[in-house]
């Protein structure tokens, strides 16, 4: 279902009794990740590859393997835009009880209302995940391979941000997808850019 910036959307725990609503409160198109720690980024080295010498993102050369020639190879498709979504949520644990280890996460899809169709694109080897995540409580310093869990208190509210990278050229397209992990609830769609 497609959900509006500021409505919550709600999250239950499939083998635990947690619930959780989680609302995106604005989205921010940002060229310059700079200011932003670089603890919360899900692969930093990957992700600065992708800016310029002043720190901006540069274009990225779009590529497709074909078969040519009785062989795999890499083609150039053109160049694209790239930018960064630092995405504002508020996070509210619904139970009574606190939540721990909570997933807390995005995908970026590119969504043809018409069709239905969705595409996911790959920057860098990045895929189409959240890159950054400033609310978690399991940073592990090296992969951060948890980075994208959380701890809640019965009751407790969180500001957080998450991060994406998307196509420029495809903004009018572009979604954030929630809860396309589990089968028991509906996946959420919040457009990108309104």
């Amino acid at each position: 279902r497609q959900v509006q910036i500021g409505e919550a959307m709600e999250c239950t725990g499939d083998m635990s009794n947690t619930k959780l609503s989680f609302a995106v409160k604005s989205i921010d198109i940002r060229d310059n990740i700079a200011e932003l720690p670089k603890d919360y980024f899900s692969d930093y080295e990957r992700i600065t590859a992708l800016l310029d010498e002043n720190g901006k993102f540069d274009t990225y050369e779009k590529t497709e393997t074909v078969w040519e020639n009785n062989a795999l190879v890499e083609k150039s498709v053109g160049e694209v835009h790239l930018g960064f979504a630092y995405v504002t949520m508020e996070i509210t644990n619904l139970s009574d009880e606190p939540a721990t280890d909570e997933f807390v996460f995005a995908n970026l899809v590119y969504k043809n209302l018409e069709t239905g169709e969705e595409e996911c694109e790959v920057f860098g080897g990045l895929g189409d995940e959240t890159v950054y995540y400033d609310g978690s409580d399991y940073l592990d310093g090296v992969y951060n391979v948890k980075l994208y869990h959380s701890d809640f208190e019965a009751g407790e509210t969180r500001t957080v941000h998450l991060g994406v990278l998307f196509m420029k050229e495809r903004q009018d397209e572009a979604y954030l997808q929630f809860f396309n992990w589990t089968n028991t609830m509906d996946t959420c769609y919040v457009k990108l850019i309104s």
